[in-house]
């Protein structure tokens, strides 16, 4: 096989073994990278918790003030006003209720 100007091949025998079924070589530093990365994981996931209940305690906040609003609301007797349509096909429901009987 002709050899390429520019192209290495040195590291492809180091990987053969590995290819082949052989052992791959063991970082020593493996164990605390490990170790460092679940650790980032686990403190990631509190702020995620922490800031999402944050958010929630500050929705639930909200909610109990509209129960406040509407609840004041009920107990002053408002209520939505009950309007009949006017205008044209305004006697539409007149006309049916004559058409269908009592």
């Amino acid at each position: 096989m002709p050899m390429l100007p520019g192209v290495s091949c040195a590291g492809a025998t180091k990987d053969m073994g590995k290819m082949l079924g052989g052992e791959e070589e063991k970082d020593p530093d493996a164990q605390k990278k490990e170790e460092e990365r679940q650790e980032a994981l686990r403190q990631q996931e509190e702020e995620r918790k922490a800031k999402h209940a944050r958010m929630e305690a500050e929705r639930e906040k909200v909610r109990q003030q509209i129960r406040d609003k509407v609840g004041e609301a009920g107990r002053r007797g408002w209520s939505a006003p009950v309007s009949q349509p006017d205008g044209p096909g305004a006697e539409c429901g007149e006309l049916c209720a004559e058409r269908l009987g009592p």
